[in-house]
């Protein structure tokens, strides 16, 4: 399982989908530097919070009622971004 229930705060390190043993889906958390499109073809500002699929190159916003936000490497906390 990849994700938290509703209501539910967690970190996503990596999220790895597996079918039969073949990798479909490879997730890794990252935000974007540049204004970029997702997955559904709206295109988000820099600074959008979300993940990236490593097999099929697309970028995937949040689907979701909540918000994502990072932390940074030096432990500080980026608040969630409109997405």
């Amino acid at each position: 399982m990849c994700g938290t229930r509703t209501g539910m705060i967690g970190k996503i390190y990596s999220c790895q989908i597996l079918d039969n043993e073949q990798l479909i889906r490879n997730f890794i958390p990252c935000y974007s530097t540049t204004t970029v499109t997702d997955v559904d073809r709206k295109e988000c500002s820099a600074g959008t919070v979300g993940l990236y699929d490593t097999v099929e190159g697309k970028f995937y916003t949040n689907q979701g009622t909540g918000k994502f936000g990072y932390e940074a490497l030096d432990g500080t906390y980026v608040a969630p971004t409109n997405n």
